[in-house]
């Protein structure tokens, strides 16, 4: 594969090695294949999406809660998924707004409609490719074969699958149905005994089967039947023994068997394989220990990999739980757990190459061991809008692992097939970043993203995004210039609203202002703009303002999608161009840095009236942060890159004057500082050209009104 990179897309061109040539099996139509290159990225934000968000916080028995936790989590506020990442990508006609997520990857290779909503996938495999695949409903199965072709529904009779009833189990040739536990194709069988059903089956991974059984005489009790399938074609039972109430969930693993009963008790026994004088070998079991759950547990997995034991339990309230296990005692100890979303955790598998995968509210993949400051279980992306519901895996030539086959729920009661491949890490590289939504394309370079308040409500979870994209006025026609500002749907990425400028204007800057005076009189929010309206041949000079626009969502037409309108609400003058700005303290105003100079504060009055309060001149600022701080509520902060160095100004709320707080720092870095941060009253992070952060703070507190001078930690860190 042969990559062109650039500003523009990407062309990706399948060649052979040897010949030269493109394969047939990956011939494509045009011969190239284009995607959407990521570079240069002009801006980006964090943000949460809402539609992930847990219904509640999910306590822990240790008393921690939800992702967050410090015991095996990801520093994700509690209650959510870990963040979307919202991107400006690209230059011109090939600028695009995308939201990627960070996670394993998945590539879907193909989808088809099932007749229904499946209950499980099984797929039964051979020493090359996997032959079939079972998918169960409710009262019967859908048998499917695997061709160099594609997938064919296998005709009723062929192979002598069980078709009739639903399917509880399969793996190597084995098909476990409620009624009987049968070899295909051609193979022998196992009836349980008279009154009995088969609940459920797990494999060893060497040639035990073990089944579940639920008495339909006697409620509340329950078997558990070793079955072993001898080279011949026989299934043979090789032991058993009883619990005394109803048995869930089952899973086994060299020598180790995990059950779950009703009542969510999970046993742990052990089986060895005892031989007899004048007959085969029998197991023979031993209960190990017992352990009560806090919430109901809807799956359970037990694998040993590298002669590690361990056990995962998925909860109805989805949380993953992993424990170590002890084969020798059967002892418990307590790992990690994650919450995987407001679903249940229904189905862990491990795949054949010793991935382990868990279903909850999506797909996550889990690490076979972490060290306690790693992340065991990260989100798998790019499955789109499919989210799986049942899972298994598939080999095939060209996948000979990572390959997946799922099921996923669709709208009135249908379901869907879906064809994947994980894009597995390598040497221990489990990070990515991949496209959770379709990316929205921009048509002029992307500059600024700015993710609006919530207000006004639409539909759950959705919020929106304000995107700046600018090119030069040469670009533009008669009637339309180079800048647009749009307004999209952080959930669907929908366009909302569309902004377009004349052809004498260019938008400098962009940022929301929702103040606690607009929320409590419900008035729409404001989104301030910079303005640089371009003289005329006759004379006019340039001019430069501050725009306050208002958007409100308008009433939803029948059968379309949400749309908003975008008005002007007040034209504020300045007196030179507009470098950038910030909403300061609970958002009553502005804090405005000019190319002349001038620091401006312009505080909010009536009706959306900006009056400007103070100012300070300083050499041309290019740079500008302000900083809110909680514990001390009379003061604002804002942090100004000059060329001198770093500035820092408090704001005193009383009167809204400016106050420098420290001497202009240069220091080691001279004039190579890039931007800053407000860390805290006393802390401020500067990032610098040579990409690297450095940590300066201001002895005592920076809320003292006189001077002091910023110091730099000794320890820069390289980027």
């Amino acid at each position: 594969a042969v990559a062109l990179c650039g500003d523009g897309p990407q062309l990706l061109r399948l060649l052979n090695p040897v010949t030269g040539e493109i394969p047939p099996e990956y011939a494509i139509e045009n011969q190239d294949e284009e995607m959407a290159s990521l570079g240069p990225i002009t801006d980006l934000k964090m943000v949460s999406m809402l539609d992930r968000q847990a219904t509640s916080q999910t306590a822990f028995p240790d008393g921690t809660t939800a992702i967050g936790s410090p015991n095996g989590s990801n520093g994700v506020t509690p209650g959510h998924y870990q963040p979307a990442c919202l991107v400006l990508s690209g230059r011109g006609q090939h600028s695009q707004l995308r939201a990627l997520g960070y996670g394993v990857g998945m590539l879907k290779l193909g989808s088809t409609p099932l007749p229904g909503r499946a209950t499980a996938i099984f797929t039964i495999e051979d020493e090359v490719r996997t032959k079939y695949m079972l998918i169960s409903f409710v009262d019967v199965t859908l048998v499917l074969k695997l061709t160099s072709s594609g997938v064919a529904e296998v005709p009723p009779g062929e192979a002598e699958f069980v078709t009739g009833l639903p399917t509880v189990f399969a793996c190597q040739g084995v098909q476990v149905t409620p009624a009987e536990c049968k070899l295909v194709p051609r193979g022998g069988d196992w009836h349980p005994p008279r009154g009995c059903r088969i609940a459920a089956a797990c494999w060893d991974g060497g040639s035990l089967i073990l089944v579940a059984l639920a008495d339909g005489e006697v409620r509340h009790r329950g078997r558990v039947v070793g079955l072993a399938v001898d080279a011949p074609g026989l299934v043979n039972e090789v032991g058993s023994f009883d619990t005394d109430t109803e048995i869930m969930t089952v899973s086994a693993a060299n020598g180790l068997v995990a059950l779950c009963t009703r009542g969510s008790k999970v046993a742990l026994y052990r089986y060895e394989e005892q031989q007899q004088q004048g007959a085969g070998g029998q197991l023979s079991f031993q209960a190990l220990t017992v352990a009560n759950v806090s919430s109901t547990v809807e799956s359970l997995h037990i694998n040993c990999m590298g002669g590690l034991h361990s056990l995962y339990l998925g909860l109805t309230n989805g949380v993953l739980m992993k424990y170590s296990v002890d084969p020798d005692v059967g002892s418990l100890g307590r790992q990690r757990s994650r919450f995987l979303g407001p679903k249940p955790v229904r189905q862990i598998t491990t795949l054949p190459d010793e991935t382990t995968v868990a279903l909850g509210a999506s797909l996550f993949i889990c690490r076979a061991a972490a060290s306690p400051g790693e992340d065991w279980c990260v989100p798998t992306t790019g499955c789109g809008v499919d989210v799986p519901v049942f899972l298994a895996p598939y080999v095939t030539e060209a996948c000979p692992t990572g390959g997946v086959v799922y099921i996923c729920d669709q709208d009135a009661g249908s379901s869907s097939m879906v064809l994947g491949s994980l894009l597995l890490p390598l040497e221990g590289h489990w990070v990515g970043f991949h496209d959770l939504l379709r990316p929205v394309t921009l048509g002029r370079t992307g500059r600024r993203i700015v993710v609006l308040d919530s207000r006004p409500e639409g539909e759950p979870g959705e919020f929106v995004i304000a995107v700046l994209a600018r090119d030069s006025a040469a670009k533009g026609t008669a009637d339309e210039g180079g800048s647009v500002l749009h307004l999209v749907g952080g959930r669907t990425f929908t366009m909302l609203a569309t902004l377009k400028f004349p052809s004498n204007e260019e938008c400098l800057c962009i940022c929301p202002v929702v103040s606690k005076t607009a929320l409590v009189s419900q008035q729409p929010p404001v989104l301030a703009v910079g303005i640089h309206r371009r003289g005329t041949e006759e004379g006019e000079a340039d001019s430069y303002s501050i725009r306050l626009y208002t958007y409100f969502e308008l009433e939803p037409a029948p059968m379309t999608h949400r749309r908003y309108e975008v008005q002007l609400a007040k034209e504020q003058p300045t007196e030179a161009a507009i470098i950038t700005m910030t909403a300061h303290g609970d958002g009553a105003g502005l804090l405005v840095s000019l190319a002349n100079g001038t620091v401006a504060l312009y505080n909010f009055r009536d009706r959306l009236q900006l009056t400007r309060q103070s100012w300070i001149k300083t050499e041309p600022p290019i740079w500008l942060h302000c900083e809110h701080d909680d514990k001390c509520p009379d003061r604002v902060y804002s942090a100004a890159r000059s060329r001198g160095g770093l500035q820092l100004h408090g704001i005193r709320k009383r009167d809204w004057s400016i106050q420098p707080l420290c001497r202009e720092f240069g220091g080691q870095l001279g004039a190579q500082f890039a931007s800053a941060c407000v860390f805290d009253r006393d802390t401020v992070i500067v990032g610098d050209k040579r990409g690297g952060l450095t940590t300066m703070r201001v002895p005592g507190h920076i809320a003292a009104d006189e001077k002091s001078d910023l110091a730099g930690y000794p320890m820069r860190m390289p980027l």
